[in-house]
Protein backbone atom coordinates (compact mmCIF):
# COMPACT_ATOMS: atom_id res chain seq x y z
CA UNK A 1 0.00 0.00 0.00
CA UNK A 2 1.63 3.32 -1.04
CA UNK A 3 2.41 5.87 1.62
CA UNK A 4 0.15 8.91 1.80
CA UNK A 5 0.39 12.27 3.45
CA UNK A 6 -0.65 12.67 7.06
CA UNK A 7 -4.01 14.11 5.96
CA UNK A 8 -4.12 14.69 2.21
CA UNK A 9 -1.03 14.67 -0.04
CA UNK A 10 -2.32 17.03 -2.81
CA UNK A 11 -3.11 19.67 -0.21
CA UNK A 12 0.40 19.40 1.21
CA UNK A 13 1.94 19.75 -2.24
CA UNK A 14 -0.21 22.80 -2.99
CA UNK A 15 0.77 24.47 0.31
CA UNK A 16 4.45 23.78 -0.31
CA UNK A 17 4.24 25.26 -3.81
CA UNK A 18 2.46 28.34 -2.48
CA UNK A 19 5.12 28.82 0.20
CA UNK A 20 7.82 28.45 -2.47
CA UNK A 21 6.24 31.20 -4.58
CA UNK A 22 6.02 33.46 -1.52
CA UNK A 23 9.65 32.85 -0.58
CA UNK A 24 10.73 33.53 -4.16
CA UNK A 25 8.79 36.81 -4.20
CA UNK A 26 10.42 37.91 -0.92
CA UNK A 27 13.87 37.04 -2.29
CA UNK A 28 13.18 39.01 -5.47
CA UNK A 29 12.02 42.03 -3.45
CA UNK A 30 15.14 41.87 -1.23
CA UNK A 31 17.36 41.63 -4.32
CA UNK A 32 15.57 44.61 -5.93
CA UNK A 33 16.00 46.87 -2.91
CA UNK A 34 19.61 45.70 -2.39
CA UNK A 35 20.48 46.95 -5.88
CA UNK A 36 19.02 50.43 -5.35
CA UNK A 37 21.51 53.32 -5.00
CA UNK A 38 22.59 53.75 -1.39
CA UNK A 39 21.17 50.39 -0.30
CA UNK A 40 24.54 49.37 1.19
CA UNK A 41 25.13 52.69 2.94
CA UNK A 42 26.12 52.01 6.55
CA UNK A 43 25.02 54.38 9.29
CA UNK A 44 26.88 52.68 12.10
CA UNK A 45 25.75 51.48 15.49
CA UNK A 46 22.87 53.43 17.02
CA UNK A 47 22.56 54.07 20.73
CA UNK A 48 19.42 52.98 22.57
CA UNK A 49 18.46 56.63 23.15
CA UNK A 50 18.62 57.29 19.39
CA UNK A 51 16.40 54.29 18.62
CA UNK A 52 13.81 55.33 21.22
CA UNK A 53 13.84 58.94 19.99
CA UNK A 54 13.54 57.81 16.35
CA UNK A 55 10.45 55.64 16.91
CA UNK A 56 9.00 58.20 19.31
CA UNK A 57 9.13 60.87 16.62
CA UNK A 58 7.59 58.48 14.07
CA UNK A 59 4.72 57.71 16.45
CA UNK A 60 4.24 61.40 17.22
CA UNK A 61 3.98 62.34 13.53
CA UNK A 62 1.64 59.41 12.88
CA UNK A 63 -0.72 59.91 15.84
CA UNK A 64 -0.78 63.67 16.30
CA UNK A 65 -2.82 65.73 13.83
CA UNK A 66 -0.80 68.86 14.61
CA UNK A 67 2.48 67.05 13.93
CA UNK A 68 1.13 65.52 10.72
CA UNK A 69 0.62 69.03 9.39
CA UNK A 70 4.21 69.85 10.26
CA UNK A 71 5.72 66.52 9.17
CA UNK A 72 8.76 68.30 7.72
CA UNK A 73 9.78 69.38 11.23
CA UNK A 74 9.63 65.75 12.31
CA UNK A 75 11.75 64.75 9.30
CA UNK A 76 14.41 67.31 10.22
CA UNK A 77 14.41 66.12 13.84
CA UNK A 78 14.76 62.51 12.67
CA UNK A 79 17.83 63.42 10.63
CA UNK A 80 19.31 65.31 13.57
CA UNK A 81 18.65 62.42 15.98
CA UNK A 82 20.31 59.87 13.68
CA UNK A 83 22.97 61.70 11.69
CA UNK A 84 24.33 64.36 14.07
CA UNK A 85 25.50 62.09 16.91
CA UNK A 86 27.04 59.64 14.43
CA UNK A 87 28.93 62.41 12.64
CA UNK A 88 30.18 63.93 15.88
CA UNK A 89 31.31 60.49 17.02
CA UNK A 90 33.29 59.89 13.83
CA UNK A 91 35.02 63.27 13.83
CA UNK A 92 36.10 62.88 17.44
CA UNK A 93 37.11 59.20 17.33
CA UNK A 94 40.76 58.16 17.51
CA UNK A 95 41.01 54.38 17.38
CA UNK A 96 43.29 51.74 15.90
CA UNK A 97 41.79 48.25 15.55
CA UNK A 98 43.75 45.08 14.84
CA UNK A 99 41.22 42.84 13.10
CA UNK A 100 42.83 39.72 11.73
CA UNK A 101 45.98 37.77 10.96
CA UNK A 102 47.71 36.44 7.83
CA UNK A 103 48.25 39.15 6.81
CA UNK A 104 47.80 41.50 9.75
CA UNK A 105 44.86 43.87 9.22
CA UNK A 106 44.66 47.27 10.91
CA UNK A 107 41.88 49.89 10.71
CA UNK A 108 42.98 53.44 11.57
CA UNK A 109 40.27 55.95 12.57
CA UNK A 110 41.68 59.37 13.30
CA UNK A 111 39.21 62.25 13.77
CA UNK A 112 37.09 61.59 10.69
CA UNK A 113 39.84 60.12 8.50
CA UNK A 114 39.79 56.35 8.03
CA UNK A 115 42.49 54.09 6.63
CA UNK A 116 43.05 50.36 6.22
CA UNK A 117 46.34 48.47 6.25
CA UNK A 118 45.84 45.16 4.42
CA UNK A 119 42.45 43.52 3.99
CA UNK A 120 43.27 39.81 4.09
CA UNK A 121 41.74 37.25 1.76
CA UNK A 122 38.13 37.04 0.57
CA UNK A 123 36.97 35.24 3.71
CA UNK A 124 38.58 37.87 5.96
CA UNK A 125 37.00 40.70 3.98
CA UNK A 126 33.56 39.11 4.03
CA UNK A 127 33.62 37.89 7.64
CA UNK A 128 35.60 40.59 9.48
CA UNK A 129 36.60 43.71 7.55
CA UNK A 130 33.27 44.63 5.90
CA UNK A 131 31.14 43.87 9.01
CA UNK A 132 33.44 45.98 11.17
CA UNK A 133 33.41 48.91 8.76
CA UNK A 134 29.61 48.75 8.49
CA UNK A 135 29.25 48.56 12.27
CA UNK A 136 31.40 51.69 12.50
CA UNK A 137 29.37 53.47 9.78
CA UNK A 138 32.34 53.62 7.39
CA UNK A 139 31.44 53.75 3.69
CA UNK A 140 34.68 55.28 2.38
CA UNK A 141 38.37 54.80 3.12
CA UNK A 142 40.54 57.88 2.78
CA UNK A 143 43.55 55.66 2.19
CA UNK A 144 44.52 51.99 2.05
CA UNK A 145 47.92 50.31 2.24
CA UNK A 146 48.77 46.85 0.96
CA UNK A 147 51.94 45.30 2.34
CA UNK A 148 51.22 42.03 0.52
CA UNK A 149 51.42 41.25 -3.20
CA UNK A 150 50.04 37.70 -3.24
CA UNK A 151 46.94 36.68 -5.17
CA UNK A 152 44.88 36.04 -2.01
CA UNK A 153 45.36 39.65 -0.90
CA UNK A 154 44.54 40.93 -4.40
CA UNK A 155 41.32 38.92 -4.38
CA UNK A 156 40.52 40.41 -0.99
CA UNK A 157 40.87 43.95 -2.33
CA UNK A 158 38.70 43.04 -5.32
CA UNK A 159 36.03 41.84 -2.90
CA UNK A 160 36.28 45.00 -0.77
CA UNK A 161 36.40 47.74 -3.42
CA UNK A 162 32.82 47.32 -4.77
CA UNK A 163 31.49 47.86 -1.22
CA UNK A 164 33.94 50.43 0.19
CA UNK A 165 35.47 53.16 -1.96
CA UNK A 166 39.12 54.17 -1.49
CA UNK A 167 40.63 57.62 -1.99
CA UNK A 168 44.34 56.69 -2.07
CA UNK A 169 45.88 53.26 -2.50
CA UNK A 170 49.52 52.61 -1.58
CA UNK A 171 51.24 49.46 -2.73
CA UNK A 172 54.66 47.87 -2.89
CA UNK A 173 53.92 46.66 -6.43
CA UNK A 174 53.89 49.13 -9.36
CA UNK A 175 50.76 49.73 -11.42
CA UNK A 176 51.60 51.53 -14.65
CA UNK A 177 48.06 52.45 -15.65
CA UNK A 178 47.40 54.64 -12.61
CA UNK A 179 48.93 57.97 -11.58
CA UNK A 180 51.69 57.81 -9.00
CA UNK A 181 51.13 59.86 -5.86
CA UNK A 182 53.75 62.45 -4.94
CA UNK A 183 54.98 61.56 -1.48
CA UNK A 184 57.63 63.32 0.59
CA UNK A 185 61.06 61.81 0.21
CA UNK A 186 62.81 60.73 3.44
CA UNK A 187 63.98 63.72 5.41
CA UNK A 188 62.47 66.20 2.98
CA UNK A 189 60.03 68.92 3.88
CA UNK A 190 56.41 67.78 3.65
CA UNK A 191 55.62 70.48 1.13
CA UNK A 192 58.41 69.49 -1.27
CA UNK A 193 57.28 66.10 -2.53
CA UNK A 194 58.96 63.81 -5.01
CA UNK A 195 57.48 60.93 -6.92
CA UNK A 196 57.33 57.88 -4.69
CA UNK A 197 60.12 55.46 -5.43
CA UNK A 198 61.98 57.85 -7.76
CA UNK A 199 65.08 58.18 -5.59
CA UNK A 200 67.78 55.78 -4.38
CA UNK A 201 67.14 53.28 -7.14
CA UNK A 202 68.63 49.90 -6.35
CA UNK A 203 70.00 47.48 -8.97
CA UNK A 204 67.13 45.63 -10.61
CA UNK A 205 64.52 47.99 -9.14
CA UNK A 206 62.00 49.29 -11.71
CA UNK A 207 61.72 52.99 -12.41
CA UNK A 208 58.93 54.92 -10.66
CA UNK A 209 55.57 54.12 -12.21
CA UNK A 210 56.98 51.39 -14.44
CA UNK A 211 55.55 47.90 -14.62
CA UNK A 212 55.55 44.94 -16.99
CA UNK A 213 53.18 45.20 -19.94
CA UNK A 214 49.59 44.25 -19.21
CA UNK A 215 50.01 41.02 -21.17
CA UNK A 216 52.77 39.94 -18.73
CA UNK A 217 50.90 40.77 -15.52
CA UNK A 218 48.60 38.28 -13.80
CA UNK A 219 44.92 38.70 -14.57
CA UNK A 220 44.18 39.47 -10.92
CA UNK A 221 46.64 42.38 -10.98
CA UNK A 222 44.94 43.73 -14.10
CA UNK A 223 41.54 43.35 -12.42
CA UNK A 224 42.76 45.31 -9.39
CA UNK A 225 44.10 48.05 -11.67
CA UNK A 226 40.72 48.30 -13.38
CA UNK A 227 38.82 48.41 -10.07
CA UNK A 228 41.04 51.21 -8.73
CA UNK A 229 40.86 53.16 -11.98
CA UNK A 230 37.06 52.88 -12.00
CA UNK A 231 36.95 54.60 -8.59
CA UNK A 232 39.48 57.26 -9.71
CA UNK A 233 41.69 56.10 -6.85
CA UNK A 234 45.07 57.77 -6.61
CA UNK A 235 47.87 55.22 -6.57
CA UNK A 236 51.24 55.46 -4.82
CA UNK A 237 54.26 53.20 -4.41
CA UNK A 238 56.02 52.78 -1.10
CA UNK A 239 59.75 52.35 -0.68
CA UNK A 240 62.06 51.67 2.30
CA UNK A 241 63.20 54.87 3.98
CA UNK A 242 60.04 56.76 3.04
CA UNK A 243 57.95 58.88 5.43
CA UNK A 244 54.45 60.15 4.80
CA UNK A 245 51.59 61.60 6.88
CA UNK A 246 48.46 59.62 7.66
CA UNK A 247 45.77 61.80 9.27
CA UNK A 248 47.37 63.34 12.37
CA UNK A 249 50.09 60.68 12.52
CA UNK A 250 53.28 59.99 10.59
CA UNK A 251 54.33 56.66 9.11
CA UNK A 252 57.90 55.87 8.13
CA UNK A 253 59.25 52.72 6.53
CA UNK A 254 62.62 51.80 7.96
CA UNK A 255 65.44 52.25 5.49
CA UNK A 256 66.93 48.88 6.46
CA UNK A 257 63.80 46.84 5.65
CA UNK A 258 60.33 47.35 4.17
CA UNK A 259 59.06 44.88 6.80
CA UNK A 260 59.73 47.36 9.62
CA UNK A 261 57.44 50.41 9.96
CA UNK A 262 57.21 53.23 12.50
CA UNK A 263 53.98 55.06 13.35
CA UNK A 264 53.99 58.23 15.44
CA UNK A 265 51.03 60.23 16.62
CA UNK A 266 51.79 62.94 19.12
CA UNK A 267 53.75 61.34 21.95
CA UNK A 268 52.53 57.83 21.01
CA UNK A 269 54.84 55.56 19.03
CA UNK A 270 54.13 52.21 17.39
CA UNK A 271 56.50 49.71 15.81
CA UNK A 272 54.95 47.61 13.03
CA UNK A 273 56.79 44.37 12.28
CA UNK A 274 55.75 42.23 9.29
CA UNK A 275 56.94 38.65 8.75
CA UNK A 276 60.52 38.77 10.02
CA UNK A 277 62.12 35.71 11.58
CA UNK A 278 64.44 35.94 14.59
CA UNK A 279 67.64 36.03 12.55
CA UNK A 280 66.29 38.91 10.47
CA UNK A 281 65.22 40.71 13.65
CA UNK A 282 68.70 40.32 15.14
CA UNK A 283 70.23 41.69 11.94
CA UNK A 284 67.87 44.69 12.00
CA UNK A 285 68.75 45.47 15.60
CA UNK A 286 72.40 45.66 14.55
CA UNK A 287 71.71 47.62 11.36
CA UNK A 288 68.90 49.98 12.30
CA UNK A 289 68.72 52.43 15.16
CA UNK A 290 65.52 51.12 16.76
CA UNK A 291 64.04 53.62 19.18
CA UNK A 292 61.81 52.63 22.12
CA UNK A 293 58.13 52.27 21.18
CA UNK A 294 54.97 52.39 23.28
CA UNK A 295 53.35 49.56 21.35
CA UNK A 296 54.60 46.68 19.22
CA UNK A 297 52.28 45.32 16.53
CA UNK A 298 53.59 42.29 14.70
CA UNK A 299 52.45 39.33 12.63
CA UNK A 300 52.96 36.69 15.30
CA UNK A 301 56.45 35.34 14.63
CA UNK A 302 58.83 34.50 17.46
CA UNK A 303 60.31 37.71 18.86
CA UNK A 304 64.07 38.01 19.29
CA UNK A 305 65.17 39.04 22.82
CA UNK A 306 67.52 41.61 21.28
CA UNK A 307 64.56 43.34 19.59
CA UNK A 308 62.54 43.44 22.82
CA UNK A 309 65.53 44.89 24.70
CA UNK A 310 66.04 47.51 22.00
CA UNK A 311 62.40 48.57 21.49
CA UNK A 312 61.19 48.10 25.10
CA UNK A 313 57.48 48.09 24.19
CA UNK A 314 54.93 48.78 26.90
CA UNK A 315 52.25 46.67 25.15
CA UNK A 316 52.45 44.04 22.39
CA UNK A 317 49.65 43.09 19.97
CA UNK A 318 50.04 40.12 17.64
CA UNK A 319 47.93 39.46 14.56
CA UNK A 320 48.18 35.71 14.98
CA UNK A 321 46.07 32.68 15.84
CA UNK A 322 48.68 31.28 18.23
CA UNK A 323 51.89 32.54 19.80
CA UNK A 324 55.17 30.81 20.45
CA UNK A 325 55.44 29.87 24.17
CA UNK A 326 59.01 31.20 24.33
CA UNK A 327 57.82 34.57 23.05
CA UNK A 328 55.06 34.63 25.69
CA UNK A 329 57.57 33.84 28.42
CA UNK A 330 59.94 36.51 27.14
CA UNK A 331 57.28 39.22 27.15
CA UNK A 332 55.99 38.07 30.55
CA UNK A 333 59.49 38.28 32.01
CA UNK A 334 59.61 41.92 30.87
CA UNK A 335 56.11 42.60 32.33
CA UNK A 336 54.81 43.44 28.86
CA UNK A 337 51.07 42.74 28.40
CA UNK A 338 50.45 40.83 25.18
CA UNK A 339 47.25 40.42 23.15
CA UNK A 340 46.65 38.36 20.06
CA UNK A 341 43.72 38.07 17.69
CA UNK A 342 43.44 34.28 17.95
CA UNK A 343 42.54 34.56 21.62
CA UNK A 344 41.23 38.10 22.08
CA UNK A 345 39.50 38.69 18.74
CA UNK A 346 39.73 42.23 17.41
CA UNK A 347 41.98 44.39 19.61
CA UNK A 348 41.26 48.13 19.79
CA UNK A 349 43.65 50.84 20.92
CA UNK A 350 42.67 54.38 21.93
CA UNK A 351 45.18 57.01 23.07
CA UNK A 352 45.40 57.93 26.73
CA UNK A 353 44.08 61.36 27.63
CA UNK A 354 47.03 63.70 28.18
CA UNK A 355 47.39 65.42 31.53
CA UNK A 356 49.00 68.76 32.24
CA UNK A 357 51.55 67.16 34.58
CA UNK A 358 52.30 64.20 32.28
CA UNK A 359 54.04 64.77 28.97
CA UNK A 360 54.00 61.03 28.18
CA UNK A 361 50.47 59.70 28.73
CA UNK A 362 51.49 56.05 28.24
CA UNK A 363 50.55 53.45 25.67
CA UNK A 364 46.83 54.19 25.75
CA UNK A 365 43.85 51.92 26.37
CA UNK A 366 43.69 48.39 24.94
CA UNK A 367 40.26 46.77 24.61
CA UNK A 368 39.92 43.21 23.25
CA UNK A 369 36.57 42.35 21.71
CA UNK A 370 36.22 39.07 23.60
CA UNK A 371 35.25 38.89 27.24
CA UNK A 372 38.28 36.95 28.46
CA UNK A 373 40.90 39.59 29.19
CA UNK A 374 43.19 37.47 31.33
CA UNK A 375 46.74 37.44 30.02
CA UNK A 376 47.71 33.77 30.06
CA UNK A 377 51.45 33.39 29.59
CA UNK A 378 51.38 29.63 30.03
CA UNK A 379 52.53 27.69 26.95
CA UNK A 380 49.33 25.62 27.32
Amino acid sequence: MPRRGLIWTPAGVALAQGAGYGAGAMAAMADFFAKLPGANFALGQLALVQVVAFYGLLALVRLSRAWRKRWWIGAILLVIVIALPLQLGRTGRVQLTVLADTPPVLVVQDRGEVGLINCGNVATVRGQVVPFLQQQGINHLDWAISTQGDNDSREGWLRLLPQISVGQFFDAMPIASLPVTALPSPGADAGAGTVAGSGNKQPGQPEAGSAPPASQRPWIQQALEAALAQQNTTYGRLQPGQSFPLAEGMVSIDGASDRLWHYRRGSQTWLWLFQLDMSQQDALVKQANLEPADLLWWSGESIAPTLVDSVQPKVAIAAARTLDPDTLRLLASKSIPVYWTGRDGAVQWTPAAPRASDTSPGPGTIRPSRESLEIDTSPL
